[in-house]
């Protein structure tokens, strides 16, 4: 049986057209994703809190499901600011620290969890079936 906690609920989002979150979503997707922008990242990163807001997840679970996916972003903290290139703030062991590799593995982060809020407001607020 699949489960599905997200879904129960009977917020103003749980009870919209599964059809118009799911274009929604992929929309707000697109934007973050390919947007190199920290302006437009954190407008997209705020919009989707409000609508994760919203939809009253179980806090427990929210958790669990960000910090699965910021694990993943922590490995682009170790890695992108001493490979990046760019220019060099500090040096490391003999690794030079770059601003660059900061600023991208910030936008990253941003951008990340702004799509995973959206996904998790707007898609999984919804049953599989629908």
């Amino acid at each position: 049986m699949i489960d599905e906690p997200f879904a129960a609920g009977n917020t103003l989002l749980h009870r919209r057209d599964a059809r118009v979150k799911i274009l929604s979503a992929a929309a707000l997707s697109l934007v973050l994703a390919l947007t190199s922008s920290f302006l437009v990242a954190g407008i997209g990163g705020l919009l989707t809190a409000l609508l994760l807001a919203l939809s009253r997840p179980d806090p427990r679970l929210l958790l669990q499901r960000l910090a699965r996916v910021n694990l993943f972003t922590c490995f682009l903290w170790f890695t992108l600011p001493l490979t990046y290139g760019g220019e060099e703030i500090r040096t490391i062991f003999t690794l030079p620290l770059s601003a660059e590799g900061i600023r991208v593995a910030t936008l990253i982060t941003l951008k990340t969890n702004a799509i995973l809020f959206a996904f998790l407001a707007l898609l999984v607020s919804s049953p599989l079936a629908a």
